[in-house]
C-alpha cells in the first residue's frame, strides 16, 4: 500500500501533500488483504504522526479522514453495484479493479490555523526499493537527506540574521530614547534658568522659532541676550544647537534686549559660537544634571597648562560650556566696536554699528555659478509629491496670497497649485500645471512694487515702513512670495534701489545713502537747503553745529534714517520672509548673481531676442504643412519687426506674458516653443486667432489667413 500525507492550508483552504522534509513523504507498506479503516489509519498515524506529534502539532488537535488518490473519501462500507460491502483493501481492490492501493491521510487543525508555506508536491512515481523503506534508491534517498539539512541550515542562518536585525533595532531604539532623555536635560536645564516674566519695566522680545515659529515674550529691561536663549531653548527640544541672529549679525549672550525686536533662531551642526573668556556680564547658570542644584554658579577650573581639560558630566548646553573645551574660543567672537558721532544732551543721533564679523563673501579664484545654477539648486528641495493650493481672484490676489500663506497645509516646499477665479467666484478652470502658477507670481509681484509696502521711483523703490502692515505680517508674505517665485520658476521684483539691495545682503547701517536716496521730494529739498543754522532740530534730536560740514553730516545721517533707519522693523520682517527655501542664504553669499533679479536694469527684448527665444516645431519638410507654416514664419518675424519700429500697440513683454505667463523673462531658464494650429476647433473651422498654453509654455499660430494685413 502506498501511503501519503496531506495537510490542510487555511491561506489556500486546501489539502496539500506534506514533503518528506516535514514529516511527510511517500511510504509504502505492506498489508494484509483484511486490513480496515481502522488499521489504516493506526499505520498512517505511525508514520506521519510518531508519538502523536508532528511538525503541525498533536495527533489530539487533528481531525483525520482517509481518501483515495482522487480525493474521495473512503467510508466505513463500499457500494458495490446496489449492495455495500465492508471495507478492508481485499474488497477496495475488488470494487475499483485496482492492483495498487494508493491512499491518504488527511489532517486538519481544529482550531483551523497553520502558517506553514513550503508544502511540496509529493509524488509516488518511485519503484519500490524494500518494504517499508523510503521510495527510491540510495542516491535519491540521500540526496532527500541533504537538501533536508541545507534546509535546516538555511533555516538557522535566516533565524540569526533575523535575530541580529533585531538586535540592531533594538540598539537603535535605545541609542534615540537616550538621545531624546538627553535633549530632555538639556530643555529642562535651559527651563531652570528662564527668568519670569514681569509686568512692568518689560521689554518684548519676538524669535522666529525653528520649530515653533514666532514665539513671543517680556523680559525685564535689564535682562541680556542670554536669556533669550535660555528661553528660546526651553521651548522645544530641537533644535539643540542653535545661534541667535539680528539682521544677520549673531547676538552675544551680554547683549542688551531691544524692545520690539524680532530674533531669527538658526539652527548649528556644532553648537552656538563661545562667549568671551572675559566676559564678566555674563553668568552661567544650570550647571550639573537637572536633579541637582542648578542655581549654583561654575566653579573655577583652574587646569594646568600641559593638561587636557576633562569632559564634565552635565546638561549645560554647548551656548555656555563652549569655552570650557575650546581655549581658542575667543578667536571666534569680535568685541563690538561702535562709532557715535555728534553726542547730545543724554541722546545720541545715530549709532553706526559695525558688525561682528567680516561680511559673507565669496572666495577669491572660486568660479561665480550664474542664477539659474543656483535656483536650480534650490528647486531640488520643492517636494513635488506635496500640494499647497493657492485659490485666487485676479482682482483680489493678495488677499488670497495671504489666506495660502497663513493656512495650516501651507509649506514652501511644496509644489503649488494656484486655481483662479472670477469675480463671482465661478471658476475658470485654470488648475495649475505651471501656467496659472506664473501668472500668479506675475501679478502678485506687480501689486506688491505698486502697494505701500515699497515707495519710491518706479524702478527705485526701498521698503517703506507703514505700521499696520507690519502687525499684519505683509512684509514678511512679501519676502515669501519673492523667495517662492524665484525657486519656483517665477521672476524677481526687478525694481529695488541699488542700496536697498545692498541693505539685503549687509548690515544696513554700512550702506551709503545720500541726500539723492532721498525718495521723498520735500525732505529731499529740504536737507539740499540746509545752510548757516545754529541749531537744526530734525529726527527728533536736538543737536548744535558749528560748521557747514557739521550741517551736511546731520543732513546725511537724516537721510539715511528716513530711508533705511525708520524701516529697520519692516526690513527684517521682509528679511525673515526672503529666507525661505534658502534664498537669502544664497544671495548673501552670491549678491551680484542675484542682483538682477532684484534691481531695475534697463535691458529691453527686442524682435531678434524674442526670435530666438522661441524653437519652433515645423511639420516634415516637403508637406503642404511645412509649406504653410513657412509662409505663416515669415509673417511672424515681419510681425515682430513692425513691433520693434513701433507700428504695433503691444510689445515684446505682452507677447511673452501671453505665451508664458512671466511679463519679463525668469530667473529660471524657459523653453518656449511655437507651434501651429491646423486642426479645426470644436465649431468645425480653423482657429483665426493665436493661443498659448502657458503650463507648456506653447505659442499656437493660426495659419488660416491669406493675407499678411488679415
Amino acid at each position: 500500500v502506498y501511503l501519503g500525507w496531506k495537510h490542510f492550508k487555511e491561506q489556500e483552504q486546501a489539502y496539500t501533500l506534506v514533503p518528506l522534509v516535514k514529516g511527510g513523504g511517500s511510504r509504502v507498506v505492506a498489508m494484509p488483504l483484511t486490513s480496515c479503516k481502522t488499521d489504516i489509519y493506526q499505520t498512517c498515524k505511525n508514520f506521519f504522526f510518531p508519538e502523536g506529534n508532528s511538525i503541525f502539532g498533536n495527533e489530539d488537535n487533528m481531525l483525520f479522514s482517509l481518501t483515495n488518490f482522487k480525493g474521495e473519501k473512503v467510508e466505513e462500507s463500499i457500494k458495490v453495484g446496489r449492495e455495500y460491502i465492508p471495507f478492508n483493501l481485499c474488497n477496495y481492490m475488488e470494487a475499483h479493479k485496482i492492483r495498487t492501493v494508493r491512499l491518504y491521510l488527511q489532517s486538519r487543525k481544529i482550531d483551523g490555523s497553520d502558517d506553514d508555506d513550503d508544502l511540496l508536491s509529493s509524488a509516488f512515481d518511485h519503484d519500490l526499493n524494500q518494504e517499508g523503506s523510503l521510495i527510491g534508491p540510495y542516491l535519491e534517498r540521500q540526496s532527500l537527506v541533504s537538501r533536508s539539512l541545507l534546509h535546516q541550515n538555511k533555516t538557522i542562518k535566516e533565524y540569526q540574521e533575523s535575530l541580529k536585525a533585531d538586535e540592531r533595532k533594538a540598539a537603535s531604539r535605545e541609542r534615540e530614547n537616550e538621545e531624546s532623555k538627553r535633549k530632555k536635560r538639556i530643555q529642562n536645564a535651559r527651563a531652570d534658568r528662564v527668568v519670569p516674566e514681569p509686568d512692568d519695566e518689560f521689554v518684548t522680545v519676538k524669535v522666529r522659532h525653528i520649530t515653533m515659529g514666532l514665539q513671543s515674550r517680556k523680559f525685564p529691561k535689564t535682562s541680556r541676550m542670554a536669556a533669550v536663549c535660555d528661553w528660546a531653548g526651553s521651548l522645544s527640544p530641537d533644535p539643540e544647537n542653535f545661534t541667535i541672529y539680528h539682521l544677520r549679525v549673531v547676538q552675544k549672550p551680554s547683549e542688551e534686549l531691544s524692545d520690539r525686536c524680532t530674533y531669527l533662531m538658526v539652527e548649528e551642526e556644532h553648537g552656538t559660537p563661545g562667549l568671551l573668556e572675559s566676559d564678566d556680564e555674563v553668568q552661567f547658570w544650570g550647571f550639573g544634571t537637572v536633579s541637582k542644584n542648578n542655581n549654583e554658579p561654575l566653579p573655577d577650573l583652574n587646569y594646568p597648562e600641559d593638561e587636557d581639560v576633562q569632559e564634565v558630566d552635565s546638561c549645560l548646553d554647548h551656548y555656555y560650556a563652549f569655552i570650557l573645551n575650546d581655549s581658542d574660543s575667543t578667536a571666534l567672537c569680535c568685541e563690538e566696536q561702535d562709532s557715535i558721532t555728534f553726542n547730545g544732551d543724554n541722546n545720541e543721533i545715530f549709532r553706526d554699528y559695525k558688525t561682528t564679523a567680516e561680511d559673507v563673501r565669496a572666495q577669491p579664484g572660486v568660479p561665480k555659478k550664474e542664477l539659474r545654477e543656483l535656483l536650480d539648486g534650490l528647486a531640488k528641495e520643492i517636494a513635488y509629491t506635496s500640494i499647497s493650493k493657492f485659490n485666487i481672484s485676479r482682482s483680489f490676489v493678495w488677499e488670497g496670497a495671504e489666506r495660502a500663506l497663513t493656512r495650516k497645509s501651507f509649506c514652501a516646499k511644496n509644489k503649488m497649485s494656484v486655481k483662479f477665479t472670477d469675480d463671482i467666484g465661478n471658476s475658470e478652470g485654470a488648475v495649475d500645471l505651471g501656467g496659472p502658477m506664473k501668472e500668479f507670481f506675475t501679478l502678485v509681484l506687480q501689486w506688491m512694487v505698486t502697494s505701500q509696502l515699497f515707495c519710491g521711483p518706479e524702478h527705485h523703490k526701498y521698503i517703506s515702513f507703514q505700521s499696520t502692515c507690519l502687525e499684519g505680517n505683509d512684509y514678511f508674505f512679501a519676502g515669501t512670495l519673492i523667495a517662492m517665485s524665484l525657486v519656483h520658476g517665477g521672476a524677481g521684483p526687478q525694481c529695488f534701489a541699488h542700496n536697498m539691495f545692498e541693505a539685503l545682503h549687509r548690515v544696513p547701517d554700512k550702506v551709503a545713502i545720500t541726500i539723492e536716496d532721498v525718495y521723498d521730494r520735500e525732505l529731499q529739498s529740504s536737507l539740499e537747503k540746509l545752510s548757516n543754522s545754529g541749531v537744526l532740530d530734525l529726527a527728533g534730536m536736538l543737536q548744535p553745529t558749528q560748521t557747514t560740514d557739521d550741517i551736511r553730516k546731520i543732513a546725511e545721517m537724516t537721510a539715511k534714517w528716513f530711508v533705511l533707519g525708520r524701516a529697520r522693523p519692516a526690513l527684517e520682517s521682509f528679511l525673515n520672509g526672503l529666507s525661505t527655501l534658502g534664498v537669502l542664504d544664497a544671495l548673501t553669499h552670491n549678491p551680484d548673481v542675484f542682483r538682477p533679479a532684484f534691481c531695475y536694469y534697463p535691458e529691453k527684448l527686442t524682435a531678434e531676442s524674442t526670435e530666438n527665444l522661441f524653437q519652433v516645431f515645423q511639420s516634415p519638410v516637403g508637406s503642404n504643412k511645412a509649406v504653410t507654416e513657412s509662409l505663416v514664419l515669415s509673417r511672424w518675424h515681419d510681425y515682430l519687426q513692425d513691433i520693434e519700429e513701433g507700428e504695433d500697440s503691444l510689445t515684446f513683454n505682452d507677447i511673452l506674458f501671453f505665451s508664458t505667463a512671466c511679463k519679463v523673462l525668469p530667473a529660471r531658464k524657459i523653453y518656449p516653443t511655437i507651434q501651429f494650429l491646423h486642426h479645426p476647433e470644436a465649431c468645425g473651422e480653423k482657429s483665426r486667432f493665436p493661443k498659448a498654453n502657458t503650463c507648456s509654455n506653447i505659442l499656437y499660430l493660426p495659419v488660416v489667413h491669406t493675407t499678411y494685413e488679415a
